[in-house]
């Protein structure tokens, strides 16, 4: 069985990686204070539970992340 979800965090100025509370899938989306990532120029998965921002955002900044797993 397939499920989604929608994890949301802040940036707090430290880390650029965050970690998901399940084993991604599969990406649906990933957005920056609601403006829309593209996987490899925006953000990679690293590992299974592991998203990487390859930019920095502004600290306070709300980082939401859909997807299937």
């Amino acid at each position: 069985m397939v499920a989604f979800a929608t994890e949301y965090f802040e940036y707090n100025g430290s880390t650029l990686i965050f970690q998901l509370n399940n084993a991604i899938n599969s990406i649906v989306s990933v957005d920056v204070n609601g403006l829309q990532e593209e996987e490899g120029s925006g953000f990679d998965v690293s590992g299974s539970q592991d998203i990487v921002l390859l930019g920095t955002p502004v600290v306070g900044s709300r980082i939401g992340v859909t997807y299937l797993y």
